[in-house]
């Protein structure tokens, strides 16, 4: 935004008192999050229109999107744009750079949170957790929010809560399954709980009492604080029902969890019976040729998957098992090639040991995502999924780089685990 903006908005346009607790650190003074942003963007939608591009500093896509829908953005801005909730503009600015106006389900599933009926236990959650002192209602709230996930599919972050699989839900949603997530937003608001089906049995967050997250911390964006709880626990419940099953338990209930677009080839590195490492050759050749453009035919991944990880400290010792999704695998702008993930950790540049420190920038990321070289991503994997019709010949891989890997996992997560080959 413009200095001289921010000069006369100060000057002429009256602003609420801002109060000093907040859910998030302070805002800048300037720019997309700032709260005379909110300021300018409510003046213009009503005596400048045609300014709203340039306010939101739209790229050619964005401006085309505003452009078809100048009427119902409009309504957007007056209705969730406040100075409360000003982090939602750069969600909205982003959302229409993405063309996300043209997906049919978005723009309905938006217009619907500005007159749905909040059930009362979620308006008063999320109005309690803004730590506001007088919060805008949970209409607002949740409308802001849905633009700021909708806008930054990879910003969403599992807080400090042990939800990771709830928060690479959203995210992968927010990216994959666009429609099925506003309705779930929707159905959670107005039921305060979640409906899903696993293999034909329906599970109801309603009517369950266990997850992970025994205590939920709040310090959430309102979306993940309406679902989190309750895909908590329809994962919980997920997970129950395959005990017994030969094998790890998520080669059932991702795709069951997320969606059909989850593939349903699974490589497992841990045997759940005996908690050995087995057949790790195969499992690291059957990566390469599913994920590594140089083995698998040279095929792009159309839509971001689920991925389990050790994950390490700094040491390289074993912390524990932590979900990610795989965004992508291309050559960094040093032409190394690097597997680009999405982490629902708070903080996405972590040292894992054995000098593999996860990048967030200078790496050709965008925005929320984390990279790592090809094989020291695969070194912390233990479960994946691919597409088994779309890999390529194992017998190509080289077997130094197999060998490099399975050296990373032995000295490292898996140094005090079994060996079964």
């Amino acid at each position: 935004m413009l200095p001289a903006w921010n000069s006369w908005i100060s000057t002429h346009w009256p602003r609420k008192p801002i109060p000093s607790v907040r859910p998030w650190p302070e805002p800048a003074r300037t720019g997309l999050v700032s709260a005379q942003h909110a300021d300018l963007l409510r003046h213009l939608v009503d005596n400048a229109p045609e300014l709203i591009g340039p306010a939101l500093s739209l790229n050619a896509v964005g401006k085309v999107s505003l452009g078809a829908h100048q009427t119902l953005i409009s309504d957007l801005i007056r209705f969730c744009i406040w100075r409360e909730t000003a982090r939602s503009i750069y969600g909205l600015s982003k959302l229409l750079e993405q063309g996300m106006t043209f997906i049919r389900p978005v723009l309905p599933g938006l217009r619907r949170l500005i007159v749905l009926s909040i059930h009362p236990d979620v308006a008063d959650k999320l109005r309690t957790a803004s730590e506001w002192a007088d919060p805008p209602d949970a209409n607002v709230l949740l409308l802001a929010g849905t633009l700021s996930v909708l806008g930054q599919p990879r910003g969403v972050d599992q807080g400090h809560n042990p939800t990771c699989q709830s928060a690479r839900a959203i995210s992968l949603w927010a990216q994959n399954d666009i429609g099925y997530l506003l309705e779930l937003i929707a159905y959670a608001a107005r039921e305060n709980e979640v409906v899903m089906d696993f293999e034909g049995t329906q599970i109801r967050s309603s009517e369950l009492s266990f997850g992970l997250a025994t205590t939920l911390h709040t310090e959430l964006d309102p979306v993940s604080l309406l679902l989190t709880t309750h895909l908590d626990r329809v994962y919980m419940e997920m997970s129950r029902m395959t005990i017994g099953r030969e094998g790890d338990g998520h080669r059932w209930v991702n795709p069951e969890l997320h969606g059909w677009w989850v593939h349903r080839g699974f490589g497992e590195l841990i045997s759940t019976a005996t908690g050995a490492i087995t057949g790790c050759d195969d499992f690291l050749r059957t990566f390469f040729v599913a994920y590594h453009p140089l083995y698998n035919g040279g095929r792009d991944l159309v839509y971001a998957q689920p991925c389990g990880i050790a994950t390490t400290n700094f040491n390289a010792e074993l912390v524990g098992w932590h979900a990610i999704s795989i965004q992508r695998v291309a050559y960094d702008p040093a032409g190394e090639w690097r597997v680009y993930f999405f982490n629902p950790n708070r903080d996405k540049g972590q040292n894992w040991g054995q000098d593999i420190v996860t990048s967030t920038h200078y790496h050709g990321e965008l925005e929320g995502e984390s990279s790592l070289p090809f094989e020291q991503f695969l070194a912390r994997v233990y479960v994946f999924h691919y597409k088994r019709r779309e890999t390529g010949d194992k017998n190509v891989v080289p077997d130094d780089a197999i060998a490099r890997v399975r050296q990373l996992i032995a000295e490292s997560w898996a140094a005090k685990k079994p060996w079964a080959d």
